[in-house]
């Protein structure tokens, strides 16, 4: 038995498939570019390149090294936040935001999202995170819901051809694969 879906929810399932499909082909060409700069930090760049077999198939990987050699460098110390106010009736406030920013951030363990996403930030020149505020269905649960912080692939997101940057993006599509029990 199935469900007739409503005319509404259909139209807009068409305009959104449009619009992946149309941010997908224009993403192609970056997608291309990405998968390449990945294989050579991994070293599969070469691999299925034709080497006489009086030429060793040792390859020195600088992009690896390199890399791999900065990650802990940079990712060594938290960072330190700052709340800045804007006006003076805010000062008091300062204090208590430093607070809360630097508890989050150890609360979501964003230290290890980061440095696991940063293959991404140092091979590709892009990463993501996404900060979606999940819902919470206890109804005796005191807080609503929490911000839970997401490491996206570049690979899965499809932002609007036309954007020149985010903030232009008309839409914004997240792709991911969803598992259901049915």
């Amino acid at each position: 038995m199935t469900k007739e879906v409503p005319e509404k929810e259909a139209k807009l399932a068409s305009w959104t498939n449009q619009k992946f499909k149309e941010a997908m082909l224009a993403k192609e060409s970056y997608t291309d570019r990405w998968l390449q700069y990945l294989n050579a930090w991994d070293n599969s760049l070469y691999e299925d390149t034709y080497a006489p077999s009086y030429k060793t198939n040792h390859v020195s990987n600088f992009v690896y090294s390199s890399i791999e050699s900065m990650r802990p460098i940079l990712f060594d110390n938290n960072p330190r936040f700052e709340a800045i106010p804007v006006t003076p009736e805010a000062m008091e406030y300062t204090q208590d935001i430093n607070t809360i920013i630097d508890w989050e951030w150890h609360r979501t363990n964003m230290q290890e999202i980061l440095l696991a996403n940063s293959i991404y930030t140092f091979t590709l020149g892009t990463s993501i995170i996404m900060l979606p505020y999940l819902y919470k269905n206890d109804v005796d649960s005191s807080t609503d819901g929490d911000v839970t912080p997401i490491a996206v692939s570049p690979f899965n997101l499809y932002p609007d051809p036309l954007a020149t940057c985010v903030e232009d993006c008309e839409y914004l599509i997240y792709a991911c694969l969803l598992y259901t029990s049915d």
